[in-house]
């Protein structure tokens, strides 16, 4: 079908062995095929019926033992920190997917973020939210630059950015 319309109808007694771009088909046409074999391995919706199909399954033991697995990998990072859980690794990548997003919807940064010199949205370090508890008022000027978008800091009146040509 092309439009809605039938465009083309291939006869079952047609040969079987032409390809389809034998017959000049436009793009985006739809095609419809019905097998006429009954002895046809996809007679009686054998490609359609999915409790046909045996399924994949593992027992616990047989995924414990498997390698680049989800837990194989969250057993690795625990190795390396042992206050490491999925549960908290996943609630710190949907902040920073949070984060990037509010970054792109308003052009400000989040706190507890930045943003490294090519642009990414990165979580602060342990070391930068500790400095900025220490260093009391020059964290605060920090702290309200993150959050001003680029319009503000490009067009404020500390930057040349907001001149336009022939003003003084």
């Amino acid at each position: 079908k092309s439009g809605g319309s039938i465009y083309y109808e291939i006869l079952p007694n047609t040969e079987s062995e032409r390809m389809l771009g034998y017959y000049n088909l436009p793009l985006g046409a739809n095609v419809h095929c019905i097998d006429i074999d009954p002895h046809s391995s996809s007679a009686n919706g054998a490609y359609e019926d999915t409790s046909l199909v045996q399924k994949f399954s593992l027992t616990e033991e047989e995924y414990d033992k498997r390698k680049g697995t989800l837990r194989d990998w969250g057993r690795q990072k625990k190795e390396v920190d042992p206050e490491f859980s999925l549960r908290k690794h996943a609630r710190e990548h949907a902040q920073l997917v949070e984060a990037r997003r509010f970054y792109k919807e308003s052009g400000t940064v989040k706190d507890g973020f930045e943003m490294e010199s090519d642009g990414t949205i990165v979580r602060c370090s342990e070391n930068d939210n500790n400095q900025h508890q220490h260093h009391g008022s020059d964290s605060v000027k920090k702290n309200s630059e993150k959050n001003r978008s680029v319009e503000e800091i490009e067009f404020d009146s500390d930057s040349i950015v907001h001149l336009s040509i022939g003003s003084r």
